[in-house]
């Protein structure tokens, strides 16, 4: 866990501008692909999921549950955080 941490740049830069672009090497291209197509196509034949996202789909876990997404929370907000069904 400890090499997913943040360091002190990329803390500097979530301070300085609100976010940032963490790139999961264990998802492909292939999986953002198929995630973007299946969240559209949902949105356009139910409208937006809500608090529901993670029931309708489940697969936003795999990026939630990614080392560097998780690393990156653990720097930024502690150890042991808990991501409630409104997170998405």
């Amino acid at each position: 866990m400890s090499s997913y941490l943040l360091n002190d740049q990329a803390m500097q830069d979530f301070i300085i501008n609100g976010y940032l672009v963490l790139k999961p090497e264990n998802l492909t291209e292939a999986f953002h692909q198929d995630a973007y197509n299946r969240l559209t196509a949902m949105i356009e034949r139910h409208g937006n999921p809500g608090s529901d996202l993670l029931d309708r789909a489940p697969y936003i876990n795999d990026v939630l549950n990614a080392p560097e997404v998780t690393g990156a929370l653990t720097s930024l907000i502690g150890a042991n955080h808990v991501l409630d069904r409104h997170c998405a």
